[in-house]
C-alpha cells in the first residue's frame, strides 16, 4: 500500500511548534541543557524535512541502528519511531494519529508509537526517505511496523539481523551485518563509506559513553543537581546524534551544568524529599507530569538504567565495525532488554537502585510494550527483597493521554510518595 499523497504540512507545523519552544527558552535562559536540547531536536528533524532538496539521501530507521555509519557516510538519518512520538506530542493529534492507525489494522494492543508509525507513513505525512534499514531489536513490533514502511515508501530496504545474545560470535557475527550494510547503502545510494569519518564517529561516541558516567556520577550526589526530564534528554539526544560533535556538545553542556550545581552544593530543587530510579519510559506527551514531581513534592530521578546505564566494551578504532557492533550491543537499550532479563536489566536496575541510594522507584508501565511489562514483577520482587526499595507501577499508554487520565497518575503517585514519606519516619 503506497501512499499515493504527500504532505508534509503537519511536518512544517511540528517544526514551526518546535521553533517557538527554542524561541521561548532562549528568551528565558533557565537552562543551557534545555536551550541545547530544543536546539538539536529541531535541527536534526530539519535536515530529514529538507535532505532531499539540499541533494542528501534520507534513510528512515529503527531504534537499535547505529547513527554512525550513516553519519560516516554523508547521509541524513531519521528515527522512525522517534518521529512518530515527536509528531503526535507536539501537535497534539493523539487521536487522529491512533484512529488512523486503527483504520489501518493495529488494534489498541498494539504499542502507539508503531500505530502512528502507520498514519505518518500511510497518509504520506513524513519525509519520503530513499531507503529504509531496521533490526530485531528487543521491540517485535518494529519488525512488522518498518515492513509496513517498505510498503508505503516502495524504497529499499535492509534489515540488520542482531543476535539475541551477546558473545564473541555474535560481535563478529554483527560487525559482518554493519559492513554489508554499509556495502547495501553505498550499492544503493551512490554513498561511499569514509573510514576515517567511520573511525571519527566511534571517537564522538566513546566521548558521549565516557561523559555519560561522569554525568552518571554527578546525578548521584545528594541533593541531585539534575532535573527529572535530563535523563530522556540524554536518551533522545544520543538516538538523534550519536557519532557526531553535536552529541557531545549536548553530553558536555549537561555535564557542565550539573558539575556547576554540584560545586555549589545545589539541587536542581529546593528541597529533595525522595530519591527515585526511573524504570522504562514515561508519557512522550507530557513530560510536564515530571516537573510536577520535582516541584510539588521534590521527587527526583537519580537514574534511568534502561536510558542511560552502559555495559562494558573495547574501543578499537583498527577494527570499526566490530567496535561497532560491541557499541550497540552495550547502548543501554540493547544491553538492558537483549537476552534473558536475568543477565541483564535485572542485575543492572538493583545495581543502580543501589548505587543511587535511592528511596522507591517509579515503573511506567507503558500498555502496548509487552516486553517492557512482561519484567515488571520480577523487578519488583527483585527491588523489594533484595534491596527493601518499594516499586509503583504506572499504568499508562506512551502516546495515549486518554488512556489514564493524569489526574489519576498524580494521585497515584501522591499515595506512593506519602508512604515513603511513612517510611522515612515523617
Amino acid at each position: 500500500m503506497k501512499a499515493t499523497i504527500q504532505d508534509l504540512s503537519r511536518f512544517d507545523q511540528m517544526l514551526a511548534s518546535f521553533d517557538a519552544m527554542l524561541q521561548h527558552r532562549r528568551q528565558s535562559p533557565a537552562s543551557s541543557i534545555s536551550e541545547k536540547y530544543y536546539d538539536l531536536s529541531l535541527r536534526y528533524l530539519r535536515q530529514a524535512r529538507h535532505a532531499r532538496e539540499e541533494g542528501k539521501p534520507l534513510v528512515a530507521h529503527s531504534a537499535c541502528v547505529p547513527p554512525e555509519l550513516f553519519y560516516a557516510m554523508d547521509v541524513v538519518p531519521v528515527h522512525i519511531e522517534a518521529m512518530a512520538n515527536v509528531l503526535m506530542a507536539v501537535l497534539k493529534e493523539h487521536e487522529t494519529f491512533l484512529s488512523l492507525g486503527k483504520a489501518y489494522g493495529l488494534g489498541p494492543e498494539v504499542c502507539s508509537t508503531h500505530r502512528a508509525v502507520a498514519a505518518l507513513f500511510t497518509q504520506g505525512w513524513a519525509p519520503p526517505p530513499d531507503l529504509v534499514m531496521w533490526s530485531n531489536q528487543v521491540c517485535d513490533n518494529t519488525v512488522k511496523a518498518v515492513e509496513m514502511v517498505l510498503e508505503c515508501t516502495d524504497v529499499p530496504g535492509m534489515f540488520l539481523d542482531v543476535p539475541f545474545r551477546r558473545t564473541r560470535e555474535t560481535e563478529q557475527y554483527l560487525s559482518e551485518e554493519l559492513e554489508e550494510a554499509a556495502s547495501f547503502i553505498a550499492e544503493r545510494l551512490g554513498r561511499k563509506l569514509d573510514m576515517g569519518r567511520l573511525v571519527e564517529a566511534l571517537g564522538n561516541s566513546r566521548q558521549v559513553v565516557q561523559l555519560n558516567e561522569e554525568i552518571s556520577q554527578l546525578r548521584k550526589l545528594r541533593p541531585t543537581p539534575a532535573p527529572n526530564r535530563l535523563g530522556y534528554m540524554l536518551h533522545t539526544i544520543d538516538f538523534y546524534w550519536a557519532g557526531t560533535p553535536e552529541g557531545v556538545d549536548f553530553y558536555r553542556t549537561a555535564r557542565d551544568e550539573l558539575n556547576e550545581r554540584a560545586e555549589k552544593g545545589q539541587g536542581f530543587v529546593p528541597q529533595e524529599n525522595f530519591r527515585l530510579l526511573s524504570i522504562f519510559q514515561p508519557m512522550a506527551y507530557s513530560w510536564k507530569l515530571l516537573d510536577w514531581m520535582e516541584r510539588e513534592h521534590g521527587a527526583c530521578f537519580i537514574s534511568e538504567p534502561f536510558m542511560n546505564s552502559w555495559d562494558d566494551m573495547e574501543w578499537d578504532f583498527s577494527r570499526p565495525f566490530l567496535t561497532l557492533a560491541q557499541r550497540l550491543y552495550a547502548h543501554p537499550t540493547t544491553f538492558s532488554m537483549h537476552g534473558p532479563a536475568s543477565d541483564g536489566l535485572i542485575d543492572l536496575v538493583l545495581k543502580e537502585a543501589q548505587d543511587s541510594k535511592v528511596d522507591g522507584a517509579i515503573y511506567w508501565a507503558h500498555t502496548g510494550c509487552r516486553q517492557a511489562c512482561a519484567a515488571m514483577r520480577m523487578l519488583k520482587d527483585v527491588l523489594n527483597h533484595r534491596a527493601e526499595i518499594p516499586m509503583l507501577s504506572v499504568d499508562m499508554d506512551l502516546n495515549d493521554p486518554t488512556f489514564t487520565p493524569e489526574d489519576d497518575m498524580k494521585n497515584k503517585l501522591e499515595g506512593f510518595f506519602e508512604m515513603l514519606e511513612e517510611r522515612k519516619g515523617g
